[in-house]
């Protein structure tokens, strides 16, 4: 069981941090919002990711190391559609913190900004399964993982670093049971890979 819930945690860690890789960039600081949207579809039902960022720069300790202080992320919603009919929007249960900008400006930011969505096929039917991290290394980097039904439903939800043992135990236990393959998603799309967003 230690082995598998290991194998778990590493292949999840793998799927969040995937293409994480960003150039240096500019400062940027406006407080002007502009939203962007990332979508996967299974036949008639779909799973759209909206985005609303800042093109600010958080005030971290060196920006340029930071390579995802900007833009800054201060809203994600979860919108899912049958035949193209809104059927459920789901606010993420992610907490938020003060930070501030490169101007001294405090800003809310999701203390987890969610990264990729997926959808997967289990023995009993389909999943959709979002991921993200705060980009940092180590256990105590705070990691979330949300899984889906079709229709929204969620049936599991939670932030590595506040509920361990929902995440290990009842997460491998979830995946055991559904059979969902986590390292072997049927589609997925990627924040971090649009140059629409990390581009700005």
């Amino acid at each position: 069981m230690k082995i598998m819930m290991t194998y778990i945690i590493l292949i999840l860690s793998i799927f969040i941090r995937c293409g994480v890789e960003k150039g240096t960039k500019p400062l940027l600081h406006t407080d002007k919002t502009e939203d962007i949207s990332i979508q996967v579809t299974n036949a008639s039902y779909s799973l759209e990711l909206l985005t609303t960022y800042k093109k600010d720069t958080l005030n971290v300790v060196d920006w340029e190391e930071d390579k995802f202080s900007n833009p800054v992320i201060v809203k994600q919603v979860l919108k899912f559609y049958n035949n193209l009919q809104l059927v459920k929007e789901h606010e993420l249960p992610i907490k938020y913190k003060l930070q501030k900008n490169v101007k001294g400006q405090t800003l809310n930011v999701p203390v987890v900004p969610i990264t990729n969505i997926c959808y997967h096929k289990g023995i009993n039917g389909d999943y959709f399964i979002i991921g993200g991290s705060d980009f940092c290394m180590g256990v105590l980097c705070p990691e979330f993982t949300g899984i889906y039904q079709m229709d929204g439903s969620p049936i599991f939800e939670a932030t590595s670093t506040e509920s361990k043992d929902k995440f290990r135990i009842d997460l491998v236990k979830l995946i055991e049971s559904t059979g969902i393959q986590i390292n072997k998603p049927d589609k997925c799309m990627s924040l971090i890979k649009d140059s629409k967003f990390w581009d700005k």
